[in-house]
């Protein structure tokens, strides 16, 4: 929280800081560093904290940050610019999501609607993942405001492995609460079911099943929350046997990534491995080569986090193993070879020259 506070230190008229029932001293802290501070009892609700901590703000727009996240340096005077634009009610920021505290530069950004006029009829709904409700866009279109986009970066540290397991624990039972509470919602069954997924509880398999549903009856859920869409197809691509129950082949996975994510690193990554797979290594070849040229534009899907590793290291090595299959070796050798520096990819690399090297002696 500390790191959070010193970033915006100077720049906002106030800060608040709500507490729900920290131990460690967190109001006191805030306080030390010129914040207002208010407690607010924990009930399984993030948007009620959000929201009760919004209508302590007297200020005209509000710029919401998590304690694990700190606004950029280089984004105090975009900040500061766009607050001054009477036509906007909202703006998008990019959240970069570290994965490794060491290499900040081992990141993903994802868009986030975190800069907002302060306005009585926008309020949050969703004990996890809150959002607005009605929408932004609704109350826009009916206030005459436009919603746009910044270079307003924010830095996550939440999704350091160390927080991992901790974070996805209180997600799935706030997850289950919201769906009782008001059941049925595509993105919240996405979430819930990959949650549980990952915590290695196979039921999740069942919130996924009927978010697929939904995706097969083309219900408005599941064309408006796109990133949760792209989630679910990276499922259906992640998996070579899926159930036989799962309304969503392979094939249909495939084409909805096609056609609406054609710039997801994610399923760009997935649909190259299945060519792979299958032996088709010039298509695989095209697709890691695409990816690549996402990383340097910086051109990528922003509608989900992701692993990093995918806008780097691990696709170099692929298409060098690619080239390999299509006997272009010394382009596979000049990649292998750029490899023997990463931190997480240079033994195989390594591997790779050797073997490279062996195919060369044993046909000269």
């Amino acid at each position: 929280m500390r790191r959070a506070l010193a970033s915006v230190a100077g720049l906002a008229d106030e800060i608040i800081v709500t507490d729900t029932g920290s131990t460690d001293g967190t109001l006191t802290v805030a306080r030390e560093l010129g914040a207002r501070t208010a407690q607010f009892d924990w009930i399984d609700d993030f948007a009620a904290v959000h929201n009760f901590c919004k209508s302590l703000a007297r200020g005209v727009w509000i710029l919401m940050l998590d304690a694990d996240e700190e606004l950029l340096p280089e984004s105090r005077a975009e900040l500061l610019d766009c607050i001054e634009q009477d036509s906007v009610l909202a703006f998008m920021v990019i959240r970069q999501d570290l994965h490794d505290a060491a290499r900040l530069d081992h990141l993903t950004e994802m868009w986030q609607m975190r800069l907002f006029r302060n306005r009585p009829d926008l309020s949050f709904v969703g004990r996890c993942h809150h959002h607005f409700s009605p929408s932004l866009g609704e109350i826009a279109t009916r206030a005459g405001l436009e919603l746009r986009e910044s270079t307003i970066r924010l830095r996550h540290y939440g999704y350091l492995p160390e927080k991992r397991q901790q974070k996805l624990k209180r997600a799935a039972h706030l997850l289950q609460l919201e769906l009782r509470q008001r059941p049925g919602q595509f993105y919240y069954l996405v979430e819930l079911g990959l949650t549980q997924l990952a915590l290695g509880d196979p039921t999740g398999h069942q919130q996924l099943v009927q978010a697929g549903q939904m995706v097969v009856e083309n219900t408005d859920q599941a064309r408006e929350n796109v990133g949760q869409l792209a989630m679910l197809l990276e499922y259906c691509l992640a998996n070579p046997q899926l159930p036989a129950d799962f309304p969503l082949s392979r094939d249909t996975a495939r084409s909805l990534a096609d056609r609406h994510f054609p710039k997801s690193v994610p399923l760009v990554w997935h649909i190259a491995q299945e060519h792979y797979a299958a032996g088709r290594f010039a298509q695989c070849a095209q697709l890691l080569e695409q990816i690549l040229e996402l990383a340097r534009t910086h051109n990528y899907d922003r509608s989900v986090s992701f692993d990093p590793s995918l806008l780097g290291d691990a696709a170099r090595l692929n298409l060098a193993v690619c080239l390999v299959r299509m006997a272009r070796l010394d382009e596979a050798r000049d990649m292998f070879c750029a490899l023997l520096d990463s931190p997480t990819h240079h033994k195989q690399a390594a591997e790779n020259l050797r073997e490279i090297d062996r195919l060369a002696k044993s046909h000269p």
